[in-house]
């Protein structure tokens, strides 16, 4: 396990397209803000309290689980945690739940001193996206469940979002699940969709 240094409790620098990119962030959420989030959706306060003390959360290794229908802003909330992570000192890394087994498989390399796994397992804060069941074969189902137990061992903050139903997704990764549920915080998200129903530029870019 790498030495953890504590996050600052509050931003400490500016971020580039290098800092996505390390990140692995989508450049269609690049420009994520949490104040294009409007004020009535239900999830905006929770989210926002999460980030605000996000150097306790850290330390404790809380992480979130952000649920709900497609195209209603869950990958985008964890990407603003993830960049509110890199400001504050730490270091973050999005990957999409369905190309973890493929990462293994092929060991992907992160940079030069480590791969895609390695990353996964040590990254301050992880953003495991769009967990569906339908996604994962028996091994991935297995690799899923190891890295999300490693993390919760280590006491390393995980976030999870997800369209599928709780109660399938509980019956697919009951242990993991289980631990998620003790470290991580649950947010549902409900409102517009913003991919279907013609957002503007700026909601779309954080309602994804």
């Amino acid at each position: 396990m790498k030495l953890r240094i504590p996050l600052a409790t509050e931003r400490i620098r500016s971020l580039d397209a290098s800092d996505m990119l390390r990140a692995r962030i989508g450049r269609a959420y690049w420009g994520t803000s949490f104040d294009l989030i409007p004020e009535n959706l239900a999830h905006r306060n929770p989210l926002g309290a999460f980030i605000r003390n996000l150097h306790e959360h850290h330390a404790n290794g809380d992480g979130l689980l952000m649920f709900g229908d497609y195209g209603t802003g869950k990958t985008s909330a964890g990407v603003l945690v993830l960049k509110e992570t890199m400001a504050r000192g730490g270091t973050a890394l999005m990957i999409p739940a369905e190309r973890i087994s493929s990462a293994v498989i092929e060991k992907t390399t992160f940079d030069g001193e480590e791969d895609m796994w390695e990353r996964m397992q040590d990254v301050d804060v992880l953003l495991l996206d769009d967990l569906r069941r339908e996604h994962v074969k028996d091994f991935g189902k297995s690799v899923i469940e190891s890295l999300i137990r490693r993390r919760y061992d280590q006491r390393l903050s995980t976030l999870v979002s997800t369209n599928a139903d709780m109660d399938e997704l509980v019956r697919r990764y009951e242990a993991s699940m289980a631990a998620l549920g003790e470290k991580c915080q649950p947010i549902p998200f409900e409102g517009i969709n913003w991919r279907d129903d013609g957002g503007s530029s700026a909601g779309s870019a954080v309602c994804r």
